[in-house]
């Protein structure tokens, strides 16, 4: 896991040496804005807003999308390499990503696959508490952490 999380660092670095933006169109990154960006090939739209899941999914929803889910590792850095490029690396995103309770098995929701471990940040998935069912993505730290689904503290998501 710490190799990955080594290559993820270095294709970052790459990724953000190479000088070419990945934006498509922004608009003002302050709380409660968004931005549009297109990364891997897929647009996705970049939501700053403390809001818990369910509020994060439903917005999604109603722009005919689903909260990102990192199905290849080359998306999960491109995507992490553009909110570098936006200066949003110190934030964190909710992602499509649950834990079956009773499996105890994290998945994407959006495709019912199992999640790899090639991005959990070390001690991770924690479950902290009894109900950390949900996924973020820290962007400054490149991994995740798992959360309660109502935690509403977080600065963002992002939509595919």
């Amino acid at each position: 896991m710490a190799t990955s999380s080594m290559l993820g660092v270095l294709l970052l670095l790459f990724f953000t040496q190479l000088g070419s933006s990945l934006f498509t169109k922004e608009t003002n990154v302050a709380a409660g804005s968004r931005i549009e960006m297109e990364a891997n090939g897929r647009n996705y739209s970049v939501f700053r807003a403390a809001v818990g899941i369910a509020e994060a999914d439903q917005e999604c929803l109603n722009q005919g999308k689903h909260l990102v889910d990192f199905n290849e590792e080359g998306e999960y850095l491109a995507i992490q390499a553009a909110l570098f490029e936006a200066g949003l690396e110190r934030s964190w995103y909710w992602t499509a990503a649950r834990k079956d309770a009773k499996k105890q098995v994290w998945y994407w929701e959006t495709t019912g696959e199992t999640i790899t471990d090639y991005f959990w940040l070390p001690g991770e998935p924690s479950n902290d508490t009894s109900n950390d069912y949900c996924m973020r993505f820290d962007v400054s730290v490149g991994g995740w952490l798992d959360d309660p689904c109502d935690t509403n503290f977080l600065v963002g998501y992002i939509c595919e």
